[in-house]
């Protein structure tokens, strides 16, 4: 028996004997009661303070918008109607929004229309 299948029967028996064990998160590698990388907060439109940048890559130019401090499940749709009402295309990428082509006006007046504040301007 190698040195992990110790480990693994012994937490196991403390388990069993009513022991709370706290194992490590993979990610950030604290326990899983301490984990940073799950504990993400989550702000309303208006406590958002976003920056808008430009930014080439291949050769194209990218509009970049972001941080985001909300769900992926709510950046898909707000993504969704922007890129419709832009008339250009998107990806979400980490917690930023980027959309294809030089669209920082009107992307900036979208998101003050959806209730979203900046940190310059």
């Amino acid at each position: 028996m190698d040195l992990a299948d110790r480990l693994k029967s012994a937490l196991k028996d403390k388990e069993e004997a009513g022991w709370q064990v706290d194992t490590l998160c993979e990610k950030c590698g604290f326990n899983r009661s301490e984990c940073v990388c799950q504990s993400k907060t989550y702000l309303t439109p208006g406590e958002h303070r976003l920056y808008i940048r430009r930014e080439k890559r291949k050769g194209k130019i990218l509009t970049l918008a972001g941080p985001f401090a909300i769900e992926a499940d709510a950046l898909a749709p707000l993504l969704k109607k922007l890129k419709t009402r832009l008339a250009a295309g998107g990806s979400i990428e980490e917690d930023f929004l980027l959309f294809q082509g030089e669209c920082e006006t009107r992307l900036r007046a979208l998101l003050k229309e959806e209730g979203f504040g900046f940190k310059r301007g």
